[in-house]
């Protein structure tokens, strides 16, 4: 990811760029076995250009994890871009009404 935003970022003379991983919620972990699990990370990027300028980014990400010799390694991701974030948020809201979940 870090060298995606390097590249991608190159002619917008940036003089500073952050990453909050949990600006939107906390890291999840869902443990799918003893072997696999699903990392949520939603969180906030952020661009200070030299004219100090500022622009910010949403990040969503699922880390796919598979534990071999004890270790635990990212064999996946699956990046959202803005409009497919927006079509899941729909399908879960549509699953919790049909399923028949409320919201406080």
């Amino acid at each position: 990811m870090k060298k995606n935003d390097v590249e991608n970022t190159r002619d917008f003379n940036l003089s500073d760029a952050n990453v909050q991983e949990e600006s939107h919620e906390r890291i999840k972990v869902r443990q799918m076995n003893d072997r696999q699990a699903i990392v949520r990370v939603h969180g906030s990027l952020i661009y200070v250009k030299d004219d100090f300028d500022v622009a910010r980014g949403e990040l969503l990400i699922h880390l796919h994890l598979e534990r071999k010799d004890g270790r635990w390694t990212v064999v996946k991701s699956d990046e959202y871009t803005l409009p497919e974030y927006k079509e899941w948020i729909k399908k879960t809201i549509s699953s919790k009404i049909k399923g028949g979940a409320t919201s406080s």
